[in-house]
């Protein structure tokens, strides 16, 4: 956790540094807009998407590989009298072992790269070649689109990434696969030290919903246009408010909703994993909670109240 607070710092430094900038001509260079990185028998294998300004925008795929990122990222070849250039990376994509094993060596690169900024996309793949896939889209607008419309994921820019991590020891990471020679978008996976938990679409939701984040949503066949989330805690139970807004009417809905997150609850707490990060919430709420119980997963009296609101006039965001 020490690396990751110098990275945080550094980060924060990079971001106030102001200076001259070298101005290129944008027919000068090769724009990375995708960039995944794997780490394969001692080796650094790293596919960039970029994008070339000829009579007008095209996408290229190309790769390098080396010992070190920094090698690799040299070893990428572009077109004789071309620059790679990552200010304008949308999405950075790493393999679980690169995150086990090589996250720090990957976040220096990016922090110490004076061409690179923070706020770009990061996710999480199974799949080293998935940049090789025909067809490639801006996948960080794909991210964010499934996570407005279905909430079955979360985005992530790089420097809420590195703050997560070390304010909270915990944060999450979208993910994209290949599915019938497609990318698409799989839910996310919570992270907690190189430990890796992947959520279905649907716990995904649920995550999202308690964590107020949700936009629009479909639980069991039930579309949710909008939902509002609100966590309080009054001597040691933490309540827990949702008020949804679904396009049609189902009674059913408030005990459906309350079911599934009281399950999904037990589930991970089985496995002492706090799925909805509720020590924050806690700590937020009743400090002193904490300190009197050091298992507070076990200890946790909650109670789930959900409404369902069916006019536009209730969408409105409950106060924190």
């Amino acid at each position: 956790m020490k690396s990751y607070k110098k990275l945080v710092i550094l980060a924060t430094l990079l971001c106030t540094i102001t200076g001259c900038v070298h101005y290129t001509e944008l027919n000068e260079l090769e724009v990375v807009e995708n960039l995944s990185i794997d780490f394969v028998e001692d080796t650094y294998c790293v596919v960039a998407s970029t994008l070339e300004k000829k009579e007008e925008i095209t996408r290229n795929i190309t790769k390098g590989c080396g010992k070190t990122l920094e090698i690799a990222m040299q070893n990428i070849k572009v077109k004789e009298n071309k620059k790679l250039y990552i200010a304008h990376l949308n999405l950075l994509l790493i393999t679980e072992n690169v995150y086990r094993e090589h996250l720090k060596e990957v976040l220096e690169f990016f922090l110490n790269n004076t061409d690179s900024r923070n706020d770009f996309d990061i996710a999480l793949t199974k799949n080293a070649n998935i940049l090789e896939q025909e067809n490639i889209e801006d996948l960080a607008k794909m991210i964010k689109t499934t996570f407005e419309d279905t909430a079955t994921t979360k985005p992530i820019i790089l420097e809420e990434f590195l703050k997560e991590l070390l304010e909270e020891e915990s944060t999450h990471l979208p993910v994209l696969e290949i599915e019938q020679e497609s990318i698409r978008v799989s839910g996310i996976v919570i992270i907690k030290g190189k430990e890796l938990i992947p959520l279905s679409e649907e716990e995904t939701s649920l995550y999202n919903i308690v964590n107020n984040s949700c936009l629009q949503a479909t639980i069991d066949k039930n579309r949710v246009l909008s939902n509002q989330t609100r966590i309080s805690m009054k001597n040691e139970q933490l309540k827990i408010e949702i008020e949804s807004m679904l396009s049609k009417e189902n009674q059913e809905y408030e005990k459906m909703i309350n079911e599934k997150i009281t399950k999904m609850f037990e589930k991970y707490k089985n496995e002492n994993i706090d799925i909805f990060h509720l020590k924050q919430k806690i700590k937020q709420k009743n400090p002193t909670f904490l300190t009197k119980y050091a298992n507070y997963l076990e200890k946790i009296q909650w109670q789930i109240d959900v409404k369902v609101k069916n006019t536009t006039k209730t969408n409105r965001r409950l106060p924190e």
